[in-house]
């Protein structure tokens, strides 16, 4: 890979972007200025290709990966928003734009060549395609293969649920340049955003002479932009704000009717009962949990995917039980389920070899129960292959040969890679640090994104008197000053953990 280093400020380059493993190829040509930042590529590609960007991605550029880096996460990926595409590709250039780590859509992009800009033209442009997006969460290139194949099958069992999925008027070959270029050139010329809520600062000396009762009502009062030093004032009371946050872990049937404020005070609760050590957090944790399970609230799940094994890692032994029973409840839904299995084992190995391999074989006893809920037995069977053991390979490898069509979590040549790699690799280390969700700049993003899905729904409800109630922004999510009240409900938040989960947080990252 050739470095530039020269200014290519007036340069334009065409680009093509090619799905990789579809058949037929699905291909867009795009012009776009040669110093564009990679931050704003992953914008464009995410609107030429028609993604809805609700996963995870990065780029692989030569020896080097670019994408969001997680502070919380070290890691050798640089930061997207850092980088000029010139100063590292030119003409004849290749690369890799990821996307979705879990269904791993593969975009090549070729820069075809360098132009002159022309004068009076607004980039970037795309010149031309073929075939319509794949739907986010279909389960990758074969997963979407797939999934074609049902859709264009009536006799086919699973017909019906494909067409409700998809839509009866879906079109896979449908491409139209014009649209394209229409929804890019309305994002050039677009007023910049406006300025978003102001973040509060609280100083130190401040906090310590507030009460927990008004600690509390800072945190109602300022919704998704408490900043740290509030919470950290929180945990500093210890017992006094236990005795508070009891009250909130509590079911809460009003709970669609509450202010914003009071939706993210939830959150903010799971946040301090993480930061505090001990049995009495621990339990109020569990509490929280049972009653978010009850709620449904999948708003409040998919914030915490991936996070609860951070949460509950301070917390003793005598947690685990409660939260195997969480685990067991077959009334309660598989994914909060899943997610509590990760921190059971999260936990067990904080213990101990003992306690982990007891542990494991606990859950290849949730596998084998056919009773079990299908989507959690698979969920544990695909945690078990990150603690490859002989005894599990047969389970394992019957649990591959039972999955077919979609949403196949593993196969056989998983399982083989598994064990040929023959050690414990559960990936925690991305979701360690939760409280970054109170770091200035993850405030300001979220607000400015926010306000960009205000637009985005505006834009598409334009023309049409009302909003449907599932475009209608969903009031515990938009917290930056508006000219309208905020009303109804918007669809549950993505986690980021980039997993196969239709409709669940993948694509955008969790707590940001």
């Amino acid at each position: 890979m050739s470095k530039k280093t020269a200014n290519q400020s007036n340069s334009i380059y065409q680009i093509r972007i090619t799905l990789r493993h579809i058949e037929p190829p699905i291909w867009r040509v795009l012009l776009l200025k040669a110093d564009t930042r990679l931050g704003e590529l992953h914008d464009i590609l995410q609107e030429v290709m028609g993604w809805e960007d609700d996963h995870l991605h990065g780029f692989r550029i030569g020896q080097d990966t670019y994408g969001e880096p997680d502070p919380g996460f070290p890691s050798d990926i640089l930061n997207e928003r850092n980088i000029r595409l010139d100063k590292i590709a030119s003409a004849g250039d290749t690369f890799v734009y990821d996307y979705d780590f879990g269904d791993s859509w593969e975009h090549e992009l070729k820069i075809e060549k360098v132009m002159p800009a022309e004068p009076g033209t607004h980039y970037p442009i795309c010149l031309d395609g073929q075939r319509a997006c794949p739907p986010e969460d279909c389960g990758g290139p074969y997963g979407y293969a797939r999934m074609l194949e049902v859709f264009r099958d009536p006799k086919n069992e699973e017909h019906e649920e494909i067409v409700e999925w998809l839509g009866e008027e879906f079109d896979s070959e449908a491409f139209d340049v014009d649209t394209v270029n229409r929804f890019m050139a309305t994002k050039i010329e677009e007023s910049p955003l406006s300025s978003v809520t102001e973040i509060p600062v609280y100083e130190d000396a401040a906090l310590d002479n507030y009460t927990p009762a008004e600690l509390i009502d800072i945190m109602i009062e300022h919704d998704d932009r408490v900043l740290r030093s509030v919470i950290d004032a929180c945990v500093s009371r210890g017992e006094q704000m236990l005795e508070i946050l009891a009250h909130i872990t509590q079911p809460n049937d009003q709970l669609e009717e509450a202010s914003p404020g009071h939706w993210w005070l939830r959150l903010h609760a799971v946040m301090i009962l993480g930061l505090i050590p001990g049995e009495r957090a621990g339990l109020l944790l569990v509490d929280f949990i049972h009653g978010m399970s009850r709620e449904e609230d999948d708003n409040l799940q998919g914030w915490f995917s991936g996070y609860w094994p951070a949460l509950l890692r301070n917390k003793p032994p005598s947690v685990v039980e409660p939260l195997h029973d969480i685990c067991m409840d077959k009334k309660a839904g598989w994914f909060m389920r899943a997610n509590i299995t990760e921190a059971v084992f999260s936990l067990a190995q904080q213990q101990g070899e003992a306690e982990l391999e007891q542990t494991l074989d606990w859950a290849a006893q949730l596998v084998m129960d056919e009773e079990e809920d299908w989507d959690y037995r698979l969920s544990v069977a695909n945690d078990l292959l990150d603690y490859p053991r002989d005894r599990h390979r047969k389970l394992l490898n019957d649990m591959a040969a039972r999955q077919s069509g979609f949403g196949v979590h593993f196969n056989e040549k998983d399982i083989n890679q598994a064990y040929v790699r023959g050690k414990d690799t559960h990936k925690q280390e991305r979701f360690s640090n939760p409280w970054q969700f109170y770091t200035d700049k993850q405030i300001e993003q979220r607000q400015q994104r926010w306000q960009e899905e205000d637009q985005r729904r505006q834009e598409r409800n334009n023309g049409h008197d009302s909003l449907s109630e599932e475009s209608q922004a969903y009031p515990f999510q938009e917290t930056y000053q508006r000219d309208t009240p905020k009303v109804g409900r918007n669809d549950p938040c993505p986690c980021g953990s980039g997993k196969k989960y239709k409709k669940c947080c993948i694509g955008r990252v969790a707590i940001v």
